[in-house]
């Protein structure tokens, strides 16, 4: 099992063989041979092992430079959906694949044939999506209801009733959506909350504590070094002032069966 962790570029990860378990964002998902995970940045996640058997995959991890201005808005709704099994799978796994090849490419040419394979790739996704429609499920709309509530206090018994559930099935039918239990998704939610806080505005940790529904602001500064493995006053830091840099190109792993 990988630690729940997050970084500043995007991930695209395309399963050749085996099974692996998925948490994203704010759910769990099963993934399959054949199926695409897509990660946005500074969203977290980590993954496990479904069996013992080996997987293989091809991983991609790119920066805002290789998604192109046209496709923008398709992008941004591909990412929407985390995992998914694309129609045209043959098509994929071929763009991954081409993926591979084009790191080959001289270095002269590398990065423009780079950008070509990426276009290439969020067309073939986008054909599988854009008739697709986000889920409206228990988890979907649990998030949902725990999001526009997280700077109150929020207990299991109270949300479990607010959707007709006892509290055991709630908890139960919960842990198996997610794959973490009912107070671990909302301390999670709440510091992903913090983090978009602190990108996004001027408050003050302690301000931002409050409103993501931690009463103490050095347990919340405590959660949030655990989870984004810095502090908030650095993670701000890290995002008003980026490294400076060039453009990196996209990194693909290569087939594997290693676990991550």
């Amino acid at each position: 099992m990988s630690a729940l962790h997050c970084h500043d570029h995007y991930e695209a990860y395309y399963l050749l063989e085996g099974t692996r378990t998925y948490f994203i964002g704010n759910r769990q998902y099963s993934v399959q041979a054949g199926d695409v995970v897509l990660i946005s940045k500074r969203v977290l996640h980590k993954t496990t092992v479904q069996d013992t058997g080996a997987h293989s995959r091809i991983t991609l991890y790119f920066t805002d430079d290789y998604i192109p201005d046209c496709l923008q808005k398709q992008v941004t709704k591909l990412f929407s959906f985390c995992v998914f099994t694309p129609e045209n799978k043959e098509e994929v796994k071929q763009r991954f694949f081409d993926l591979l090849d084009a790191q080959k490419t001289e270095e002269n040419f590398k990065d423009a044939w780079m950008k070509c394979r990426m276009f290439e790739l969020f067309v073939s996704l986008n054909k599988s999506v854009e008739t697709k429609k986000v889920a409206d499920d228990f988890m979907t709309r649990t998030a949902t209801y725990l999001k526009q509530h997280l700077s109150e206090p929020v207990t299991l018994p109270a949300v479990a009733e607010h959707f007709s559930f006892s509290i055991s099935h709630f908890s139960r039918k919960f842990k198996e959506e997610a794959g973490v239990g009912f107070q671990e998704y909302l301390t999670i939610l709440r510091t992903q909350l913090g983090a978009k806080l602190l990108e996004e505005t001027d408050l003050t940790v302690t301000e931002i504590a409050g409103k993501c529904g931690f009463e103490d602001s050095n347990y919340f500064s405590t959660v949030f070094r655990r989870i984004y493995k810095t502090s908030p006053r650095t993670y701000r830091q890290s995002i008003l002032n980026p490294k400076a840099g060039k453009e990196t190109s996209p990194n693909t792993s290569s087939p594997d069966s290693k676990s991550r």
